[in-house]
C-alpha cells in the first residue's frame, strides 16, 4: 500500500514534475520530515547540488553542499543503502548542516548509473526522530532508488539536451541578425563596385549554410524529445515490472502465471519501443 502510493504519479508528468511529486509522495507517506534528490557535480564526488527538496511539508530553493565528513559520502562511495536510524549527528559531528537542522535519522541510496563514476544522483531521507523500522526503510528506500533511476537519468538528459537547443537556437538568432544586417549593407553598396557586391554575396552564402546546419541540430533534438516522450510509458512500464518481480522474488510473493504475465507486459512494452524506433525512421 505505501508503494503504491508513492508510485501513484500521473503519467504525464515528467523530468523535474516527476521528481517533485516522486519527493513528496515519500515524504508524506514514511512520515519523514526532509526529502531531497540531488546529483554530484564533478567525477570526484566532492560536491552535491539538489534536484528537489521536500522540508517540513513543502518544497525548498534547491542547494549545494560539500560531502566531505558527511553520511551522504558514504552513500555515493558504495553501490547500497546507508542508514542512521538515530543519533546520527553523533556519528558525524563535523556535518554542520545535520547539527543545524536537529537531524536525528538518516537514510540515503546510490542511484547507480553508466556514468564513470557509477552512480547518477542520491536519494536523501532526514528526520529529526528516529526510525522505528530499519529494515522496511532499506528495502523500500533501496527499491524506490532503482525504480527513480531512469527518470533522474533522463531528467539529465533531457536538462542537457535542451540546454544545447537553447544554445543553438541563440546562435540561429544572431546569426539571422547578422543577415539582416549585411542585407543591408548590400543595399546600400553601389552597383558600380562588382568586387564588393560578389564579397558580400560570399558572405551571405556562409550565413546561410550556419543557419541551415543549426536549423538541422534544432530539428534532431525536437525529434529527440519526440522519442523520449513516446518512450517514456513503455521504459516505465518495464522498469516497474521489472523492479517490481524482483522485489517480490528477493521475498517469494510471486503467485501463479504472475510471472509469465510480467514477461507478457515486458515484451509488449518492447514491441512498442520497437515500433516507435519503425516510425520515427
Amino acid at each position: 500500500g505505501i508503494l503504491k502510493s508513492i508510485l501513484d504519479i500521473n503519467q504525464k508528468f515528467t523530468g523535474i514534475e516527476y521528481l517533485k511529486e516522486l519527493i513528496k509522495n515519500i515524504a508524506l507517506n514514511l512520515d519523514v520530515k526532509y526529502a531531497l534528490i540531488g546529483h554530484p557535480l564533478d567525477e570526484l564526488l566532492s560536491q552535491i547540488q539538489t534536484d528537489v527538496v521536500w522540508a517540513n511539508g513543502d518544497y525548498i530553493d534547491n542547494f549545494k553542499y560539500q560531502l566531505k565528513d558527511t553520511p551522504c559520502e558514504v552513500v555515493l562511495s558504495g553501490e547500497r543503502v546507508c542508514i542512521h536510524e538515530k543519533n546520527v549527528c553523533a556519528d558525524f559531528p563535523d556535518d554542520k548542516l545535520l547539527q543545524e537542522m536537529g537531524i536525528e535519522a538518516y537514510i540515503g541510496a546510490p542511484v547507480l548509473s553508466k556514468s564513470p563514476s557509477g552512480v547518477s544522483s542520491i536519494l536523501v531521507l532526514l528526520d529529526d526522530k528516529p526510525i522505528k523500522n530499519k529494515d522496511f526503510f532499506i528495502a523500500i528506500t533501496d527499491f524506490i532508488a532503482m525504480r527513480a533511476s531512469a527518470e533522474i537519468e533522463k531528467y539529465h538528459i533531457e536538462e542537457n539536451l535542451m540546454a544545447q537547443v537553447n544554445q543553438r537556437t541563440l546562435e540561429l538568432e544572431k546569426a539571422t541578425e547578422e543577415i539582416k544586417k549585411n542585407q543591408k549593407k548590400i543595399e546600400r553598396i553601389n552597383s558600380n563596385l562588382e568586387i564588393r557586391i560578389k564579397e558580400e554575396i560570399e558572405k551571405n552564402k556562409r550565413n546561410q549554410e550556419i543557419i541551415y546546419y543549426q536549423s538541422k541540430m534544432a530539428a534532431l533534438g525536437e525529434m529527440l524529445e519526440n522519442i523520449a516522450h513516446q518512450w517514456r510509458q513503455p521504459l516505465s512500464i518495464i522498469s516497474v515490472t521489472a523492479t517490481g518481480m524482483k522485489l517480490k522474488s528477493r521475498y517469494d510473493m510471486i503467485k501463479g502465471n504472475e510471472l509469465y504475465e510480467s514477461f507478457d507486459s515486458i515484451n509488449n512494452a518492447v514491441q512498442h519501443l520497437s515500433q516507435t524506433i519503425t516510425d520515427f525512421r
